[in-house]
Protein backbone atom coordinates (compact mmCIF):
# COMPACT_ATOMS: atom_id res chain seq x y z
CA UNK A 1 0.00 0.00 0.00
CA UNK A 2 1.27 3.30 -1.07
CA UNK A 3 1.78 5.74 1.62
CA UNK A 4 0.56 9.52 1.02
CA UNK A 5 3.12 12.19 1.32
CA UNK A 6 3.46 14.30 4.04
CA UNK A 7 3.60 18.35 3.42
CA UNK A 8 4.89 20.02 5.96
CA UNK A 9 5.13 24.27 6.01
CA UNK A 10 8.12 26.10 7.87
CA UNK A 11 7.46 29.46 7.93
CA UNK A 12 9.06 32.21 10.15
CA UNK A 13 6.42 34.88 11.30
CA UNK A 14 8.10 37.24 13.59
CA UNK A 15 11.46 38.03 14.70
CA UNK A 16 11.99 39.98 18.12
CA UNK A 17 14.23 42.51 18.45
CA UNK A 18 17.20 41.02 20.03
CA UNK A 19 17.08 38.49 16.85
CA UNK A 20 17.37 40.70 14.04
CA UNK A 21 21.20 41.51 14.64
CA UNK A 22 22.37 40.52 10.92
CA UNK A 23 25.60 39.19 12.43
CA UNK A 24 23.27 36.86 15.05
CA UNK A 25 24.21 32.70 15.05
CA UNK A 26 21.60 30.44 13.10
CA UNK A 27 20.36 27.32 14.49
CA UNK A 28 19.13 24.44 12.35
CA UNK A 29 15.64 22.92 12.68
CA UNK A 30 14.82 19.68 11.14
CA UNK A 31 11.83 18.30 10.77
CA UNK A 32 10.65 14.40 9.84
CA UNK A 33 7.37 13.04 9.41
CA UNK A 34 6.28 9.73 7.49
CA UNK A 35 9.50 9.27 6.04
CA UNK A 36 10.43 13.22 4.55
CA UNK A 37 12.47 15.41 6.03
CA UNK A 38 13.10 18.47 5.84
CA UNK A 39 15.45 21.66 7.22
CA UNK A 40 16.50 25.55 8.01
CA UNK A 41 18.28 27.55 9.85
CA UNK A 42 16.70 30.17 12.12
CA UNK A 43 17.68 32.80 14.80
CA UNK A 44 17.00 32.48 18.26
CA UNK A 45 13.78 34.25 18.93
CA UNK A 46 12.33 33.08 15.35
CA UNK A 47 8.78 32.29 15.82
CA UNK A 48 7.74 29.06 13.38
CA UNK A 49 4.33 27.68 12.23
CA UNK A 50 4.77 24.13 12.18
CA UNK A 51 1.63 22.52 9.73
CA UNK A 52 1.68 18.44 9.10
CA UNK A 53 -0.81 17.88 7.10
CA UNK A 54 -2.53 14.27 8.00
CA UNK A 55 -2.41 11.42 5.81
CA UNK A 56 -5.33 9.40 4.82
CA UNK A 57 -6.33 7.21 7.42
CA UNK A 58 -4.58 8.53 10.18
CA UNK A 59 -5.13 11.27 13.30
CA UNK A 60 -2.34 13.38 14.33
CA UNK A 61 -0.70 12.45 17.88
CA UNK A 62 2.09 15.18 18.74
CA UNK A 63 5.22 17.03 17.52
CA UNK A 64 8.08 15.05 19.60
CA UNK A 65 11.62 17.04 19.51
CA UNK A 66 14.67 16.74 20.52
CA UNK A 67 15.92 17.62 22.90
CA UNK A 68 12.69 17.27 24.72
CA UNK A 69 12.74 20.52 26.72
CA UNK A 70 11.85 22.31 23.99
CA UNK A 71 8.69 24.49 23.97
CA UNK A 72 6.05 23.87 21.29
CA UNK A 73 3.10 25.48 21.38
CA UNK A 74 -0.24 23.62 20.62
CA UNK A 75 2.19 19.82 20.88
CA UNK A 76 -1.08 17.78 20.06
CA UNK A 77 -2.14 20.00 17.14
CA UNK A 78 -1.27 19.78 13.27
CA UNK A 79 -0.64 23.41 13.38
CA UNK A 80 1.62 24.85 16.46
CA UNK A 81 4.44 27.23 16.88
CA UNK A 82 7.88 26.97 18.12
CA UNK A 83 10.32 29.76 19.48
CA UNK A 84 13.69 28.88 18.93
CA UNK A 85 15.80 28.10 21.38
CA UNK A 86 19.71 29.05 20.68
CA UNK A 87 20.62 25.29 19.46
CA UNK A 88 19.69 23.07 16.85
CA UNK A 89 16.05 21.13 17.63
CA UNK A 90 14.61 17.79 15.78
CA UNK A 91 11.09 17.51 15.52
CA UNK A 92 9.00 14.59 14.58
CA UNK A 93 5.56 14.54 13.58
CA UNK A 94 3.46 11.66 15.16
CA UNK A 95 0.43 10.10 13.61
CA UNK A 96 -1.63 7.14 14.78
CA UNK A 97 -4.11 5.38 12.82
CA UNK A 98 -7.33 5.97 12.42
CA UNK A 99 -10.16 3.26 14.65
CA UNK A 100 -11.61 1.16 11.44
CA UNK A 101 -15.16 3.03 10.53
CA UNK A 102 -18.23 1.11 11.08
CA UNK A 103 -20.91 1.02 8.24
CA UNK A 104 -24.67 0.46 8.38
CA UNK A 105 -25.95 -3.56 8.19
Amino acid sequence: MKKPLLVLALLSLSLPAFAIWPFGHKYTLTVIACGCQTSGSYRRGTVIQLSAVIPQGMAFDQWDALPSDTAINRVSQASATLVMPAHAVYLRARFAPLPPSRSAP
